[in-house]
């Protein structure tokens, strides 16, 4: 069940919608709740400043999602440089699996996600 989202910090919940855009494992394209990813959302959070590199930063996402799944289901590196990629640069109107594309508002929160990150 998902946590209320005042529990959340604003910067946890717009790397929230980025991940859960990018839908690495399409488990939120199969129907599950958009709280799936939440440790992964967590960890990534707690390591994100450490890399200036888009490459580190995906492999780190990669091996985050390793540690909470399993290396033979989280999908090819390939998701987790574009989840970097989105991160770091503020790529917009992101056409993901599901049909669906980052809007105006979002474009605005992933760049204040970014802005948050890198003070």
């Amino acid at each position: 069940m998902e946590k209320e989202t005042c529990d959340y910090t604003p910067q946890f919940l717009e790397l929230r919608k980025i991940i859960n855009e990018v839908d690495p494992m399409e488990l939120i394209c199969s129907g599950c709740p958009v709280d799936e990813y939440d440790p992964e959302v967590q960890d990534i959070l707690e390591l994100i400043s450490t890399l200036k590199s888009s490459y580190k930063l995906a492999e780190m996402i990669q091996n985050i999602f390793i540690r909470w799944f399993n290396e033979d289901i989280v999908g090819p590196y390939a998701n987790y440089l574009e989840i970097a990629e989105l991160i770091q640069k503020g790529l917009l109107f992101h056409t993901v699996k599901c049909g669906k594309k980052v809007d105006a508002e979002m474009e605005t929160k992933i760049l204040q996600v970014i802005e948050g990150i890198n003070q």
